[in-house]
């Protein structure tokens, strides 16, 4: 069975919480109620740079479900 993986964000100025999730291949950036779906991982870190969010602190790849 396939784990579900995120990592959380954080805006820089807003503080406003995003997330990226990994599923069986598919990654999803989620940032004020705009995802974004691809396969590659680096492309929604760089959605998420570009929209002002960084990791947040102590975040790492967790697991769930």
């Amino acid at each position: 069975m396939d784990k579900i993986r995120y990592t959380e964000y954080q805006h820089t100025m807003t503080k406003e919480l995003g997330y990226i999730a990994s599923y069986s291949g598919q990654v999803v950036a989620v940032i004020e109620g705009t995802k974004k779906v691809t396969n590659n991982l680096s492309k929604a870190e760089r959605f998420m740079e570009k929209n002002g969010y960084i990791k947040k602190a102590g975040a790492t790849n967790e697991q769930a479900g």
